[in-house]
């Protein structure tokens, strides 16, 4: 799904999720969570559970980037040490606001 930035505030946001940070009331930006949310689980549990597919990583990866609950990001030097699995510039994903907390 096409991230889009948002008129309002510039943020990114995409038609799943599409209460942005400034606009819309909290009921609507908390509905559209949901909205992605089950979307996610749904898709997985048809998926994996009832067709009988094998978990793919890389599936599971892309259906959570286009439902924005993960989002790209750039490592940078300041992120890399010893004992990183990863190098400066390389892409990684980490959760989304929606996902962030306990």
């Amino acid at each position: 799904m096409e991230m889009r930035r948002c008129n309002r505030c510039g943020c990114m946001t995409n038609a799943i999720i599409r209460a942005c940070c400034a606009g819309g009331r909290a009921e609507d930006q908390l509905q559209a969570k949901n909205e992605a949310l089950k979307k996610f689980a749904r898709e997985i549990i048809q998926d994996y559970c009832w067709n009988l597919g094998d978990p793919d990583g890389g599936s599971i990866q892309e259906l959570a980037e286009k439902l924005g609950l993960i989002t790209p990001y750039t490592v940078t030097v300041e992120d890399c040490d010893e004992w990183s699995d990863y190098d400066e510039g390389d892409t990684i994903y980490k959760f989304a606001e929606i996902l962030e907390g306990e």
